[in-house]
Order: C-alpha cells, then structure tokens, then sequence
C-alpha cells in the first residue's frame, strides 16, 4: 500500500486495500460487516481521527457497510502516556534543592534529563525509565 494516509482520500484508499487483503470486497462479503458485525480499527491519534472524519463525510451513504457504521475507531493511548510522562516531567521538575525530580536527576547523574524548556522534552525511553525507577525509590523509602 503507497497511500498518502494524511488526506481522506488515502485514508478511504487504505481501509479498500484493508478490506481486499482480508478478502472482504464481494458484494456478499461487503455485506457481513454492514449487518452482523462491529470490527475495531486501532491506530495513533491521527489515524483516529482521520477515520471518524471519513465516517462522518460518508453519512449519506445507501447502506451501512458505505457509511461505515460497522467500524469503531479506537485511539491509540501510546501518545497519551508520552503527553502524561511529559506533563510530570514539567510540572514535577524543580531545583536541585527542593524534592522533586531535578534533586533525583542530579543524584543518578541522568544526561538526558535536563531543565526542561517548552520546545523539546526529553527522550521518551529516557523519562520513562527514570520516572519507574524514581517512583519506585519514592515508595520504597515510606
């Protein structure tokens, strides 16, 4: 599949290959899904949203295997996780004096955590890692 998925167009072009690929495209087989099931389609936020927009231009369709009735689309929470581990990051970060999390990343000695500025965060594997391991320390040391 070479689709631009950034357009609805691609977006309608790869759900067609979707569908030939799982052998879906006889008119019987087009009608299972419009009438029996509901099939899931998890993606990024960006194919999430795509795909709702696609849903909502095809309202007018004959049928609801053509409106897309029979699809749910289920965001991905990868990139919600990354925005909540940054969140942290930027309100818990502190100063070396106090005890937040600059006092812990000065202690470990940690390279890729540094003050944090509103263009770039740190690595997400990076912040992930320490996060784990600084929450762990915390409740151990109750």
């Amino acid at each position: 599949m070479n689709h631009d998925e950034s357009s609805l167009t691609g977006a309608s072009q790869v759900q067609l290959d979707m569908l030939s690929q799982l052998n879906q495209m006889s008119l019987d087989k087009r009608k299972d899904p419009g009438t029996s099931r509901m099939q899931y389609i998890v993606g990024d936020n960006l194919t999430n949203i795509r795909g709702l927009g696609l849903q909502q231009l095809k309202q007018s369709g004959l049928n609801s295997f053509d409106r897309n009735d029979w699809i749910i689309w289920v965001p991905g929470w990868f990139h919600l996780l990354m925005n909540f581990g940054r969140a942290i990051y930027f309100e818990h970060y502190g100063t070396n004096m106090g005890l937040l999390l600059a006092r812990d990343v000065s202690t470990l000695n940690w390279s890729g955590l540094n003050k944090p500025t509103r263009n770039k965060g740190p690595d997400f594997h990076t912040l992930d890692e320490a996060l784990h391991i600084i929450l762990e320390a915390r409740y151990q040391g109750l």
